[in-house]
């Protein structure tokens, strides 16, 4: 038992490895803010084409059916929304590396899309935590990635005390060390989860 619980402890690890390197990289960005992942903006591409849109809908339903209907995926925040006096609708679309700015003029039936090229670098933010992304198979992909890596990570603690104590046992300052590490640790946890 202890043998297959080892092996599962170090390759199950091992298939994580990558999303903790990121996640470790990007936690330190949230707090240091590194001057290469700085945002930049740089407007590519626009285009126009005209398109039939329901006006009747509201902002955030006919933004993600204008988005559909482009072929284009990202999220559509509502907070970067206006609905002009003459129907007009004028909002972003975000996803990792691009961000379009879409004007759907209702009068006309006509749609114009500004994309705008971010950092390339917030691709690799965004894998933080980004568990979905509107019209990304990948994103999906990720997000399933994201949770077995949450579930190993919390495995590979337990599985790693039940492998680290009977060595312990052996020496009671190990033991002791790590019983004071290990409260340490949740002490701080909890204390980040309450005051933090």
């Amino acid at each position: 038992m202890r043998h297959w619980i080892l092996k599962l402890h170090l390759y199950s690890s091992l298939l994580c490895s990558s999303y903790l390197v990121i996640f470790g990289f990007t936690s330190l960005n949230f707090n240091h803010r590194f001057d290469f992942m700085a945002q930049q903006d740089d407007v590519v591409s626009r285009q126009e084409q005209s398109m039939n849109f329901d006006t009747s809908l509201k902002n955030v339903p006919l933004a993600e059916s204008i988005r559909d209907q482009f072929g284009l995926f990202g999220f559509a925040p509502a907070w970067r929304m206006k609905r002009q006096d003459n129907g007009d609708l004028d909002f972003w679309l975000n996803r990792p590396v691009k961000q379009y700015h879409i004007i759907a003029q209702a009068d006309i039936q006509r749609v114009s899309i500004e994309t705008h090229y971010r950092n390339p670098w917030s691709a690799v933010q965004a894998l933080h935590a980004m568990r979905r992304l509107p019209g990304s198979t990948f994103a999906s992909v990720w997000g399933v990635y994201l949770e077995v890596s949450t579930i190993v990570v919390l495995f590979a603690a337990l599985s790693g005390l039940y492998l680290w104590l009977p060595l312990a046992a052996r020496s009671r300052a190990t033991l002791f060390a790590t019983i004071i590490a290990s409260s340490l640790s949740i002490v701080l946890m909890v204390y980040i989860y309450y005051w933090g």
